[in-house]
Formats: structure tokens, sequence, C-alpha cells
């Protein structure tokens, strides 16, 4: 018998997007979208798509709570989301002029380089930039 073919529509194929807490969702998306150039999609007044080329990445979901995408490993905050980036030099200057929130650029050679940003509302990302691990998106 040959082999069996493994039906794949029943699989994970990706991340389709991440959701992340939000005060307002209007002065996050003004956020998101002057110092990451998101595009938006499908805003409403506790909700708002992120995207970029027509793809999601990231929904602002409106809260009272204290929620951050955020969490603490040995007492010190990590991120919970990373995005890409090709050119992690130039954006971490624009967004230091722009008075973001941003931690030092870390090269950690193989690997990448790699700083961290806080959004408005505390919620934490990891920027990447690595030219040898191929991202398809």
């Amino acid at each position: 018998m040959g082999e069996r073919m493994m039906d794949v529509t029943n699989r994970v194929e990706g991340i389709a997007y991440n959701v992340i807490p939000v005060t307002n969702v209007d002065q996050s998306v003004e956020w998101y979208k002057k110092h990451l150039h998101f595009e938006v999609q499908h805003q409403r007044d506790d909700y708002a798509g992120l995207f970029f080329n027509n793809r999601p990445v990231l929904n602002l979901k409106k809260t009272d709570d204290e929620s951050r995408a955020t969490f603490n490993v040995n007492g010190e905050p990590h991120w919970i989301i990373t995005l890409y980036t090709r050119d992690i030099k130039t954006l971490h200057n624009q967004l230091k002029e722009e008075g973001v929130q941003i931690g030092g650029i870390s090269d950690e050679g193989h690997w990448g380089k790699f700083f961290t940003l806080y959004d408005p509302d505390g919620n934490m990302f990891d920027i990447w930039e690595n030219h040898d691990c191929e991202i398809n998106f």
C-alpha cells in the first residue's frame, strides 16, 4: 500500500492574529497607525483589527481590567508577541524620535537583533530583525 496522504484541511496552518487589551480603542488605533503603520479594518467601539498588507496581525479589544499582553519572568516583564522588521536600526531611531517607550537594541548574533517597546496601555512587544531566518507574510 502507498503512503497515506495527510489531510491538512483539519490542521492548524498558522496564527491568524493576536488579541491584546486596550483601554481606549480609538486612541490605540491612532498610536498603532502612527508608530507601527498598521492598517485598520473592522473597527467598532470595543474592537479594531490591525493589518499589514491586508493580513490580520493584531486585534485591539477594549477592557477596563488591568490586563496587559505581558508576563513576568524572574520578576522582569516579558513580551508575548514579536514583530518582525528588516531594518531594526531605522525603526528603532524612528520610534525613539517619536517618543515611544523602547529599550536598546540587543545584538544576539545568529539569533538576530532585538528591542522591546511598550504601547500606551503597557502592552510589551519584541521587535526582531534576522536576515538568516525566512519569514513568510
